[in-house]
């Protein structure tokens, strides 16, 4: 694959602050093309102060943007499709309402006739959940009292699950990717491995059906969300990447553009060679933390 000589560090930020009947939170969204000629990543950030609920998500495309891209701005579409269903207090209905958001996104997707594909991490916050519905390696984290709480399990074609479907479906898993192609055995788009029509799109060789994890919030303890593509996750685990962000919050940098910047930063300077997009989702409790922990002013 080819790479730029140099890496393109421009960071592509934005932010926001808001408070609806699932809490209060400051989000910030940055990104990175680092060494990869292109930018393949995209994003979806939905809240209002009128909805019991908030989405995060991120996309990682492969082989091209035009999946990931097309996903970025039309998941609404999908996941909000008829809103008056999304029932937040009734775990195993939003778990099934997201599952047809991602069926339904993945054949529309079908008909553009793109040949791409992309990963998807997508975080919904209610007032008493954290659910993950997760396609792929981008990967979420929960930060609960310090303590990095795993929101994500990557798909990869080597998992013995993943294998069996992939065989089954007619496929084969060579040098660690499905049919020796893509790397990834969950994602958006890659409709050369979703050819069989007498099966189930959880059952292709590469399936668009997320699995999930949910979480009971503790609104005391629950201090921030992480939500990135493989790119940062190549680099750092999930309880560095935590620590990372949990000591600068108690060192009292309340700016989040400043945290994921040096987050990113570190990651290429630890190796990192694709597109990077972080989402920071800072919760109460985090924002009680950098309250504690800020240092004073020094009058002199």
């Amino acid at each position: 694959m080819h790479m730029l000589k140099d890496p393109d560090k421009t960071l592509s930020v934005s932010s926001a602050s808001f408070a609806g009947k699932f809490g209060n939170c400051l989000t910030i969204h940055t990104s990175m093309q680092g060494f990869r000629p292109s930018m393949e990543d995209s994003h979806f950030i939905s809240y209002s102060n009128d909805n019991p609920y908030a989405v995060f998500a991120v996309f990682d495309g492969h082989g091209g943007d035009e999946i990931a891209l097309e996903v970025g701005s039309k998941f609404g579409d999908f996941v909000f499709k008829d809103k008056g269903a999304i029932k937040i207090d009734d775990m195993d209905a939003l778990k099934a309402y997201i599952d047809t958001a991602f069926r339904s996104c993945d054949e529309h997707l079908r008909t553009l006739g793109h040949m791409s594909g992309s990963t998807a991490n997508v975080v919904f916050v209610t007032p008493g959940h954290i659910i993950c519905g997760n396609i792929g390696d981008s990967r979420s984290v929960l930060c609960r009292s310090g303590m990095a709480m795993e929101m994500s399990v990557d798909h990869k074609p080597t998992d013995e699950g993943e294998t069996e479907r992939i065989k089954k479906a007619g496929g084969s898993v060579i040098r660690g990717r499905v049919c020796g192609g893509v790397a990834v055995s969950r994602s958006f788009g890659d409709f050369d491995f979703k050819q069989n029509k007498d099966l189930d799109a959880s059952k292709q060789q590469i399936s668009c059906c997320p699995d999930f994890i949910t979480r009971e919030r503790d609104t005391t303890t629950d201090e921030f969300i992480i939500i990135c593509c493989d790119g940062v996750w190549d680099v750092i685990s999930n309880e560095a990447c935590v620590r990372f962000v949990r000591t600068r919050l108690q060192a009292g940098i309340s700016d989040l553009e400043v945290i994921s910047g040096d987050l990113l930063e570190y990651c290429l300077e630890n190796g990192s060679k694709d597109n990077m997009t972080c989402i920071i989702v800072l919760l109460d409790a985090g924002r009680e933390l950098i309250r504690k922990n800020k240092p004073e002013c020094l009058v002199l």
